[in-house]
C-alpha cells in the first residue's frame, strides 16, 4: 500500500529541528536538555532522565471523555506545530512536551480511540516517516491507558533513537529472526520481537506486527483482563510488550520506560523506582516472565 503525499516536505528532519527551536524560543514548546543517569539493575540497563516539564503534560484519566470522543488536541492541531500531512489519513506535528530534541507526534486526522490496534494505514504512515527522517528514530505506540497513553486520540510518538555507544536497546544485542517472533533473555517481562529486512516495504512490517499481536493476545488471555500493550518500531525490528498496569505509586512508564528509557518528573519519582525495585517494577507493569 502506497500513501499519497499531498504535502511533502523535503529534508523533514531539518525542518522539524528548525521549527522545534523556533517554538522553544517562543516559549510555546517545552524542552530543556536533561542529564541521563545510566544504571544496571539485575542485568537490565536503565537510563533515567528527570524532566520537570512533564508535570505540565496533560494526562487523561481512564474515564475522561477525551478517551472516547473527538475533543482532544489532535482534532484541530495548532498549525504552528504541524510539519506535514502523511497521506490523507495522518498528520505529523511537533510534540509540545519534549524529553528529546526533536520529538514528534503522528496522529490520525479522524478520531480513532487509542485503545484500537494499529491498522495497516497507521503502520504505513509511520514507516514512511521513519524512512524520511535522516537520523535514526524510534516509533512508539502506547495502546491503552495501562500502556501509558496520555491522550485518547490515536497517535504514535517519534523521537531520536539513542546512539549505540550511549544506550543499547536490548533487541540490538540479538541476532533476530526475520521470520519468527522471539524473546530476549534477562528481560523481566514478556515481550516479542522480530527483525525487519533491509528496504522492507510497509506490508512486511504490517505482517510482522500482526504476528507479534497474535502472541500478545494469546499471553494476555491467560494472565490478564487487560488488552493494553506497547509497540516499538525501528528500521531493523518491531517489538510488542503486553501491559497490565500503568504505574505503581508515582512510578509510571510508557513503552520507552519499559525499554529502560525512564522519564520522570522529579527526584522523588526517580527514587520511587529504586524503592520499588527497578526490574521488579517493570515486571509488575507488564507480565512477569
Amino acid at each position: 500500500m502506497t500513501l499519497q503525499q499531498p504535502n511533502v516536505v523535503d529534508n523533514l528532519y531539518h525542518h522539524a529541528l528548525t521549527r522545534f527551536d523556533q517554538l522553544r524560543l517562543q516559549g510555546k514548546l517545552l524542552y530543556e536538555p536533561s542529564q541521563p543517569e545510566k544504571i544496571q539493575h539485575d542485568g537490565f540497563t536503565f537510563e533515567f532522565r528527570i524532566v520537570p516539564a512533564l508535570r505540565q503534560k496533560p494526562i487523561l484519566s481512564s474515564d475522561d471523555p477525551g478517551r472516547t470522543k473527538a475533543i482532544g488536541p489532535f482534532v484541530h492541531p495548532d498549525p504552528e506545530f504541524v510539519l506535514t500531512s502523511v497521506g490523507n489519513s495522518h498528520t505529523l506535528e511537533l510534540n509540545k512536551f519534549c524529553v528529546l530534541r526533536p520529538s514528534l507526534v503522528l496522529h490520525t486526522n479522524k478520531f480513532v480511540p487509542q485503545t484500537n490496534d494499529l491498522e495497516e494505514i497507521d503502520i504505513t504512515a509511520a514507516w514512511d516517516v521513519l524512512k524520511r527522517l535522516i537520523v535514526p528514530q524510534i516509533v512508539l505506540y502506547n495502546c491503552g491507558v495501562e500502556a501509558g497513553s496520555s491522550q485518547g486520540h490515536k497517535h504514535l510518538q517519534i523521537f531520536p533513537r539513542p546512539r549505540p555507544e550511549d544506550f543499547n536497546l536490548f533487541p540490538d544485542t540479538e541476532d533476530l529472526s526475520l521470520d519468527e517472533p522471539s524473546s530476549v533473555l534477562n528481560v523481566p517481562y514478556q515481550h516479542w520481537v522480530i527483525g525487519i529486512p533491509p528496504n522492507a516495504p510497509a506490508t512486511e512490517v504490517v505482517a510482522r506486527y500482526q504476528q507479534l499481536l497474535k502472541k500478545t493476545r494469546e499471553a494476555m488471555s491467560k494472565t490478564s483482563e487487560s488488552t493494553a500493550y506497547n509497540v516499538l518500531l525501528v528500521s531493523q525490528w518491531i517489538l510488542i510488550i503486553p501491559r497490565t498496569h500503568q504505574a505503581r505509586d508515582n512510578a509510571t512508564a510508557n513503552g520507552a520506560g519499559m525499554m529502560g528509557l525512564v522519564w520522570v518528573h522529579d527526584q522523588q519519582e526517580r527514587d520511587d523506582w529504586t524503592r520499588l525495585g527497578m526490574t521488579k517494577h517493570l515486571a509488575y507493569l507488564g507480565i512477569p516472565v
